[in-house]
This record gives C-alpha cells, sequence and structure tokens, in this order.
C-alpha cells in the first residue's frame, strides 16, 4: 500500500505567490480568496508554505502522523520501537505541491546525492 507520508515544508517565495495569484490557480482553494489577494510582502511565508511530498513509501513508516497535531512526530519519533532500525525502502516518488520553483528541487536533489543517495529520475 502506498501513501504520502510527509515531506520538507518551504517558506513560500515571491515568486510562487505570484503563480499562486494567477487566475485559475489553486493557490484559492489552499489558502482562500482573502489570503490570496494580499501582497506578498503582507503573508505569512511558512503559513503559505510550498510543499514537497514523499509518495510511494511503504504504509506505515510514520505512525504516528496526526493532521490534527502535524508537529506530533517530533515528540513522539525517538519513542517508536523502530526508530534506530533501518527500513530498506529501494525507491520512492517525490512530488511538488503549491507551486515549487526548479531551482528549489535542483537544491534537494543535489542535498540527496551530498548524501550519498543516487536521483535516477527527475
Amino acid at each position: 500500500c502506498a501513501v504520502s507520508e510527509g515531506g520538507f515544508s518551504l517558506p513560500c517565495s515571491e515568486v510562487s505567490w505570484k503563480e499562486m495569484q494567477k487566475t485559475g490557480s489553486m493557490g484559492p482553494n489552499y489558502f482562500g480568496a482573502d489570503v490570496m489577494a494580499k501582497p506578498y510582502a503582507q503573508i505569512d511565508k511558512y503559513r503559505c508554505d510550498q510543499q514537497l511530498r514523499f509518495d510511494g513509501l511503504r504504509h506505515g513508516l510514520i505512525p504516528w502522523a496526526d493532521g490534527r497535531n502535524p508537529d506530533a512526530w517530533m515528540e513522539q519519533l525517538p519513542k517508536y520501537e523502530r526508530f534506530e532500525v533501518s527500513v530498506p525502502t529501494s525507491s520512492f516518488d517525490l512530488r511538488a505541491k503549491i507551486y515549487v520553483e526548479a531551482e528549489r528541487m535542483i537544491a534537494l536533489i543535489r542535498a540527496f546525492e551530498r548524501a550519498g543517495h543516487r536521483v535516477t529520475h527527475t
């Protein structure tokens, strides 16, 4: 069973904000028309974040994930019985959500490569 189990949250950039403000974008569906009407200088860059999400991970890798308390994992992770156990993951998908610029994706790919991982598809 493949599910989305987290990823990276990046503060909104001015480029992504302008893209989300364009007619027909998904910005109003995520953040609401009232927030989308604000200029970039007036928004909370962390509330209106960009996201890179993991997909295709085996179900159950993050059993404590809680949508009502997204920070709960920070306290629960070290208590998890398999915290120090390696979990073999031969591959996964990483998808951009909410207008992530190519430069940010490239920076993340380079970070994975510097850590010794191999990126095979982009």
